[in-house]
């Protein structure tokens, strides 16, 4: 399953939280890999910026409040009981394109959680999602779009170079396994 949906939020909802993602406020924390495992069980060595709003037991008080609505329109899409993880990826433009390891957020593989990535600007940037039933599918970055999809479908983010940063929203979503709605 991958669903793209173009105008996810509205636009008051959306200027504001864009807003909260551009501003200084915003505490980015240095990544040295896009991912922590691949095929050797390292990471990819592509640097990213990031911000965790919620992972376990990390959760940001000031950041949570706002950004759990995503699930709120999410579920009008595909329900889902519980945010599991919800993260900010900062890409600065590096003048090349950069494609980040190819993953799945959760291992092994988990078929009950729903990923999505969330769209903060409109770049030359992409995610790319595998799918074993058609070629790989190309989701382009444009502002206020997310695309949804099985966590097993192994996926990865490409870095833009039109724009200064590119800005996405990952959440994982533990689904509610009798309402398979998409």
């Amino acid at each position: 399953m991958i669903k793209i949906v173009k105008d996810f939020l509205p636009k008051p909802l959306f200027k504001q939280l864009l807003s909260v993602v551009e501003s200084q406020n915003v505490d980015w924390h240095w990544q040295t890999q896009s991912i922590h495992y691949g095929p050797t069980g390292s990471g990819d060595n592509k640097w990213m910026f990031t911000k965790t709003i919620k992972d376990r037991q990390i959760v940001s008080k000031e950041l949570m409040p706002l950004f759990s609505v995503f699930k709120d329109f999410q579920d009008e899409h595909y329900k889902g009981d519980t945010i599991l993880k919800m993260k900010l990826n900062l890409n600065p433009n590096q003048g090349t394109p950069i494609e980040f390891g190819l993953h799945t957020d959760t291992i092994p593989p988990e078929s009950d959680i729903i990923t999505s990535v969330f769209n903060f600007h409109t770049c030359n940037g992409y995610t790319k999602i595998l799918s074993p039933d058609k070629p790989e599918t190309i989701v382009p970055s444009i502002a206020n779009s997310i695309v949804i999809f099985d966590n097993p479908l192994p996926h990865a983010g490409v870095t833009q170079t039109d724009t200064d940063r590119r800005i996405i929203l990952n959440m994982n979503v533990q689904r509610t396994i009798e309402d398979d709605n998409i």
